[in-house]
């Protein structure tokens, strides 16, 4: 079976964090309502528009993702998305929607 992906992974950990690891153009985003974005995944590349890839044709592997932790708050939003999001939306406008749902949410 052929094919490849880009990957994503989040774990929600004891003690008000989240464990991640990103392989490619995939990322996470965390945005805290009172001050926007506080961690965003950077982007692997090999060369414009050549994300590092995880797959049966592909020399990438998992250990060559970025592994990490990020403390997480209650009322934090995380967004967790392909490049087909990141790539057509800028962070202020994910701050923006981000604060849109969390004012539709507390009523205000």
């Amino acid at each position: 079976l052929q094919g490849s992906t880009t990957a994503c992974i989040a774990s929600i950990l004891p003690g008000g964090k989240i464990a991640l690891l990103n392989v490619g153009d995939s990322g996470l985003i965390a945005i805290r309502p009172s001050q926007g974005i506080y961690f965003k995944t950077p982007d692997q590349q090999h060369y414009f528009n050549c994300p590092f890839q995880l797959g049966s044709t592909y020399e990438d592997k998992v250990k060559d993702g970025i592994a990490g932790e990020i403390p997480v708050h209650s009322g934090d939003y995380l967004i967790l998305a392909t490049d087909g999001l990141l790539d057509n939306l800028h962070d202020i406008e994910l701050e923006q929607i981000v604060k849109d749902l969390d004012k539709e949410k507390s009523g205000k």
